[in-house]
């Protein structure tokens, strides 16, 4: 999910202040990014990532769950419309469970976040079951990444972190794996 900022907050800061105030470092741009969706009358909806950064602290990469996750309820939809021209009340009650798996995948596509920022590693997985790991970069010792033939072919795997103190987390599906892997070595140097 994400939080939604209502940029109204922001016109007491647009009145005394000037068109952009003057804030720290860590906090101008989304702030600068608040006041300008003032202007333009709609809101800034802020992700768990951003919504958890530390001062001076910026996102580096973002990577989300990859497309492949939603080939279940395809597969289920695809049976259902076959299904549909047989025998239509089975074809139509085996198209709504495709539907609902749907929406469940959906649900797990738009409440999981990947993120590499200039201190930290920040993953949150789930809606109502929220799962996340915030691991400092100095204390990442290991970044596997699995693939299957077809997941090299289609851009997805599963990435293992192993942070210090045993702490190791294993998450699938991602998109682009091996970039992510690289953004985190390269803020890790």
């Amino acid at each position: 999910m994400s939080l939604c900022i209502p940029a109204k907050l922001f016109d007491a800061i647009r009145k005394n202040e000037g068109y952009y105030p003057q804030l720290n470092s860590g906090f101008s741009a989304t702030a600068a990014g608040l006041i300008d969706s003032y202007f333009k009358g709609t809101e800034t909806h802020l992700g768990y990532i951003e919504s958890n950064l530390l001062p001076d602290e910026e996102v580096i990469y973002k990577a989300r769950l990859h497309w492949k996750i939603y080939w279940k309820s395809f597969l289920m939809i695809l049976i259902g419309i076959g299904l549909f021209v047989l025998q239509p009340i089975v074809g139509g009650v085996v198209i709504f469970v495709g539907f609902i798996l749907a929406f469940q995948e959906f649900v797990q596509y738009q409440t999981s976040e990947f993120g590499v920022t200039t201190k930290r590693v920040i993953i949150k997985v789930g809606l109502l079951r929220r799962r996340t790991l915030e691991l400092l970069l100095r204390q990442v010792e290991a970044i596997s990444v699995e693939q299957t033939v077809l997941g090299r072919m289609l851009g997805f795997g599963s990435v293992t972190l192993t942070g210090t103190g045993g702490v190791q987390e294993v998450f699938h599906n991602i998109s682009s794996p091996l970039e992510f892997r690289k953004r985190i070595h390269g803020q890790a140097v």
